[in-house]
This record gives C-alpha cells, structure tokens and sequence, in this order.
C-alpha cells in the first residue's frame, strides 16, 4: 500500500500600525509504503519547509508617527524519513528494528538599525542540524500474564555551520562574528519492561543511558 499526502498554508496580517506585517507560507509533503506478509514493512519519506517574514516599527512619544525599525526573514527546511521491518516470528515473540533520520536546514536574515529609512544593520544567522538513529526492539509473552520487553537504540546527531555575522552595510565590515564549532554527538540507550496483564496502569522499566560529544573543528 502506497500513501501520499500534501499541503500548505499561508497567513498574512499586521497588528493596525504601519511596519508590522506578519507572513508566514508553509508546506509539506509525505510518501509511505505499508507492506504486510511474512515481513511486515513501513517506510516513510517527507519534505517540509517554512518562510516567515516580519517587521518591527519605532513609536515617537506622540504616537503619531511609525518608522521601521527592523525587517526580519527566516527560512528553514526539513527532510526526513524512516524504514522499520518486523521479521516473521513465533506468536508469542515480536521483534522489529529499523532507523530514522532529519536533516534541518534554516537561516535569518534581518535589516535593523534603520536611521531616515535606511538600514545600517544585516545580520544573518542559521546552520543546520542532522540526525541518525537506529533502534531494535523485542517483546516477549513470558506467560498468559506477563510480557517482558526490551529496546536498543543509538542516535547520531551532527550539526554544522552555525553561524552569527553581523555587518555594518556602509563599511561591509562584520562587527564580531560569531562561527560556532561543526559537532558530533553520539547516543546510546537501552531498555528492558514487565507488564503484568493483570495491572495495567502498572509498569516497570529501567533504561541505562551514554553518550559522547566530539567537537571536530574550532
């Protein structure tokens, strides 16, 4: 079984003063695949991404009169997706593992610091994000009354080009910038269950836990 879906939106509206407008425009889309047999398996894929844009005005003390003080955009986009397989087993056992993935990408841009209409400020930031996990997880029904489970999952995380660059955009010199080390995590956690058929608000889980950080560049 194959399933698509798609959509969007969009919403503009400003606050009833000169330089406040707000938009914001979005969309997604998602393909999964549903297969069931001797091996059950369920992939899925989506896209989405976001726009919003901004603006901020300057009140005189009278109140009579707006000017913009800052213009800010930010644009982001995601990709992702996830494959899981349930191999056949015997009734009482269930197993399936897979992995899962995201990769976020997103920037800011804003002109501030306006004098007579004019911006003297840009600033633009961002960086994006990526993540990897992989993960098993079995279950057992040790007797008519108590199913025993277990999970094993590691995650690897990965950020890169994050950023904050300042520009005075009459000299186009950047004023501090701000470049954050490329990084690494990496994640491993465990866990094994009870759940007595007999007391179902009642669970009991432990879950061990470790996890390292590697900062690859300065």
């Amino acid at each position: 079984e194959l399933q698509a879906s798609a959509g969007g939106f969009s919403d503009r509206r400003e606050r009833g003063t000169p330089f406040t407008d707000n938009e914001q425009v979005g969309g997604q889309a998602s393909l999964r695949f549903v297969r069931e047999g001797d091996w059950d398996v369920e992939a899925l894929a989506y896209l989405t991404a976001r726009q919003f844009d901004t603006e901020f005005a300057r009140i005189d003390n009278s109140r009579s009169t707006a000017s913009l003080a800052l213009d800010q955009s930010t644009s982001a986009t995601g990709i992702g997706g996830k494959l899981e397989l349930r191999p056949p087993m015997p009734d009482s056992i269930g197993l399936r593992f897979g992995m899962d993935f995201a990769h976020v990408d997103g920037t800011t841009r804003e002109l501030a610091s306006y004098l007579a209409g004019n911006p003297r400020i840009r600033r633009v930031a961002g960086g994006n994000n990526g993540n990897l996990g992989l993960y098993a997880e079995g279950e057992w029904r040790a007797t008519g009354a108590l199913l025993l489970t277990a999970g094993l999952r590691g995650d690897f995380h990965r950020r890169r080009d994050g950023q904050l660059v300042e520009t005075d955009i009459g000299g186009g010199t950047p004023i501090a910038p701000v470049f954050a080390p490329d990084r690494n995590d990496e994640y491993v956690s465990a866990r094994i269950g009870a759940r007595p058929s007999g007391f179902r608000p009642t669970r009991r889980r432990g879950e061990p836990f470790s996890s390292r950080s590697r900062i690859i560049s300065a």
